[in-house]
C-alpha cells in the first residue's frame, strides 16, 4: 500500500500518511491548506478539500478509510463525521451518488487487491512520448498459438484487454530498469511484458485500470528469444535457413540494392563508407521504415522490388542503426525471413550492434552495423583487385622468364644457323661460279641460233607484208569505185524528187492564185473571211490582190 487517508477525531481535517517519497511530497504540497504535523507525522488537510484529496491520491493507490467515504458523500459537513460510517450514510439516504458508488467499488478493489500483482500482457496503443507526464495505454492478452503466422501482423481481436497507466514517478523507475537490462529495451506497441502493479479505479469516471509500478526486462527478452527460435525452427523445416548464406559473394559487388531509411544515420554511415574509396559503387536505395508497425509492409515491398530487378544488382544490403532490443524485435518476422532467405541476391544484414541478434542475422551474412556492411563490400572488391593485380604480376614474371629462356635459345640457334649459313654460302658460291660459266656459254650459243632464226623470220615477214599491202590496195580501190557510183545514183534520185516537190509547191502558191484574178478578204481582226455570215453593214474589210491591198466597207448583205 502506498498510503492512507483518514479523518481526524474531531472531523475537521483529513490525515494523509505515507512512507517518505519525494514525488508524493510534491503532490501533497499542491493541496490548499495542507500542513505537516510532526507529532503524528501526517499531513493535515481541511475536510473541505476531501474531493480534491480523494481524486488526487486515489490515482497514486492510496487507501481510504470509511470516514473519508462518508465525508465525500456529505461534502464534509456532517456534524458526526468522526463516527459516521458509510453503511449508515447509505441507509439514511437510501441511495448512492455516482461518486459514492465509485468510491465503494474502489474500496472493494483496495480490500481485495491490497498487494501488488505481476501481470503478463502485450502493450497496445502505447505512445512513448506524449503531452502529459503519464502514459496511458492498454495491456492485451492474445490467443496463445504455435502457428508462426501469428509472428507477422496479427489482426485477430485480443482475448482480453485492461486499461493501464504508468505515472511519471513509476516511469522513471521503469526506464532506469530497462536501460540497465542485459539488452536495452524500449516500450512500444506489440511488446510482450511482465509488469508489477496494483488494481485501481479512476473514480471520477468509474474506470478500472492497472497501475504499473515495475517491470521485469528478463521476461521480455526471454519472450523475444523464444519467438526468434520458433521462427528459426520453421525456416529450418522449410530448408531456407542456410539458403542465402550459402550464396557466393559476387566477385565485384559494385551494384548495391540498399534497404534502409533514407534520412537515417545508417544510410549516411553506409554511403560515406563506400565514398571513401575510388571504387565505382552504384547504390540504389529503397526508402522504408526500420521499426514499428510499418516496418513489415515497407521492407516486404522493398525486397520484392529488388527481387524483380535482380539482374540490375550484385548484392542486397539491409541496414539500420543501433537501437533497443525491442526495436530490433520488429525484424523477427517469419515472412520477412522467408523473403530474405529465398532472395535471388546475396544478402548482407547490418541492423544492430555486435551484441544484438535478429532472425535475419541467421538467414543471411551478418555484419551487424551499416559501416561494417560497407567495409565488407570494399574488402570484397579490394580482394578481387588484389587478386587481379597478383595474377597480372605473376603473368608478367612468367612472361619475362619465358622471354629470357627463349632469348638464350634463340641466340644459340642464331650462332648455329650462322655457321651453317657460312658453310652453305661457301659451297653455293663455288656452285654459282660453275653455273655462271655454263650459263654464259649456253647463252652465247643460244643467242647466235636465235639471231639466225630472227633474220630468217624477218625476210619471210618482209615478203608477206608486201603481198598483203598489194591485196589491200586493190580491195580499197574497188570499194572506192563502188561507193562513188552509189553516191552519184543517190544524188540523181534526190534531185528528181526535189524538182517534183518544187513544181507542186509553185502550183499551190497563193501569189500565183492572186495573179489569176483572185483576192483575199480579211476582217478587222486580220483573219481571212470564209463566209458572209457575221458581216454587218458598215464593217470594214481589207482585200489583198496580186499587186497590193484595198480597204473596203460592207454596204449591204
Amino acid at each position: 500500500m502506498v498510503g492512507q487517508i483518514d479523518v481526524s477525531p474531531d472531523g475537521t481535517n483529513l490525515l494523509i500518511s505515507f512512507p517518505y517519497r519525494p514525488d508524493l511530497v510534491e503532490v501533497v504540497k499542491t493541496i490548499p491548506g495542507r500542513r505537516w504535523d510532526k507529532g503524528s507525522r501526517t499531513w493535515k488537510v481541511p475536510i473541505t478539500e476531501v474531493e480534491l484529496c480523494v481524486r488526487t491520491f486515489m490515482a497514486h493507490g492510496f487507501r481510504l478509510s470509511p470516514d473519508v467515504a462518508t465525508a465525500l458523500t456529505s461534502g464534509g459537513t456532517s456534524p458526526d463525521l468522526g463516527s459516521l460510517q458509510l453503511a449508515k450514510v447509505e441507509k439514511d439516504i437510501n441511495a448512492l451518488t455516482i461518486s459514492g458508488l465509485n468510491l465503494r467499488v474502489a474500496e472493494v478493489l483496495n480490500q481485495n487487491f491490497q498487494e501488488s500483482l505481476w501481470v503478463v500482457g502485450e502493450l497496445q496503443n502505447f505512445k512513448p512520448k506524449g503531452r502529459g507526464r503519464h502514459r496511458y495505454f492498454e495491456l492485451v492478452e492474445r490467443n496463445e498459438s504455435d502457428d508462426l503466422e501469428d509472428f507477422g501482423e496479427n489482426d485477430a481481436p485480443p482475448r482480453a484487454v485492461v486499461e493501464a497507466v504508468i505515472f511519471e514517478s513509476a516511469m522513471t523507475i521503469i526506464n532506469r530498469r530497462l536501460r540497465t537490462a542485459a539488452q536495452k529495451i524500449e516500450l512500444a506497441d506489440g511488446l510482450k511484458v511482465r509488469v508489477r502493479g496494483r488494481v485501481d479505479l479512476y473514480q471520477p469516471r468509474g474506470k478500472y485500470q492497472f497501475k504499473i509500478e515495475d517491470i521485469d526486462p528478463s521476461y521480455t527478452l526471454g519472450e523475444m528469444l523464444v519467438r526468434r527460435e520458433k521462427i528459426l525452427g520453421e525456416l529450418s523445416k522449410l530448408g531456407l535457413l542456410e539458403k542465402n548464406t550459402k550464396k557466393r559473394m559476387p566477385a565485384v559487388p559494385l551494384r548495391v540494392a540498399l534497404v534502409t531509411a533514407f534520412d537515417s544515420d545508417a544510410y549516411n554511415d553506409f554511403v560515406q563508407t563506400l565514398a571513401r574509396t575510388d571504387y565505382a559503387f552504384q547504390v540504389t536505395i529503397f526508402d522504408c521504415f526500420v521499426q514499428g508497425d510499418r516496418l513489415r509492409p515497407s521492407v516486404t515491398k522493398a525486397l520484392k522490388a529488388f527481387a524483380r530487378a535482380k539482374d540490375d544488382y550484385d548484392v542486397l544490403v539491409i541496414t539500420r542503426g543501433g537501437g533497443s532490443r525491442s526495436d530490433l524485435g520488429s525484424w523477427d518476422d517469419l515472412d520477412l525471413a522467408k523473403l530474405v532467405a529465398d532472395h535471388p541476391l546475396k544478402a548482407i544484414i547490418g541492423i544492430g550492434h555486435e551484441r544484438d541478434q535478429s532472425v535475419l542475422d541467421h538467414v543471411a551474412q551478418s555484419v551487424k552495423t551499416p559501416t561494417a556492411a560497407g567495409e565488407l563490400l570494399i574488402e570484397t572488391v579490394r580482394a578481387y583487385q588484389e587478386s587481379v593485380e597478383d595474377t597480372m604480376l605473376e603473368i608478367a614474371e612468367r612472361a619475362s622468364r619465358i622471354l629470357r629462356d627463349e632469348t638464350r635459345e634463340l641466340r644459340a640457334r642464331g650462332v648455329a644457323l650462322g655457321n651453317l649459313v657460312r658453310a652453305g654460302l661457301a659451297g653455293a658460291r663455288s656452285t654459282l661460279v660453275d653455273a655462271r660459266r655454263r650459263i654464259a656459254r649456253a647463252a652465247t650459243l643460244r643467242l647466235r641460233d636465235e639471231g639466225r632464226d630472227v633474220a630468217r623470220r624477218a625476210r619471210v615477214l618482209d615478203r608477206g607484208v608486201f603481198h598483203r599491202l598489194e591485196r589491200e590496195h586493190l580491195a580499197i580501190a574497188g570499194k572506192q569505185t563502188r561507193l562513188t557510183m552509189r553516191v552519184l545514183h543517190r544524188f540523181e534520185r534526190e534531185s528528181e524528187r526535189l524538182t517534183s516537190i518544187e513544181a507542186r509547191t509553185r502550183a499551190v502558191d497563193p501569189a500565183r492564185v492572186l495573179h489569176r484574178g483572185y483576192a483575199i478578204l480579211r476582217g478587222d481582226d486580220g483573219k481571212a473571211l470564209r463566209s458572209v455570215r457575221g458581216q454587218t453593214k458598215g464593217s470594214k474589210l481589207e482585200a489583198t490582190l496580186a499587186d497590193g491591198t484595198l480597204d473596203l466597207r460592207v454596204e449591204g448583205p
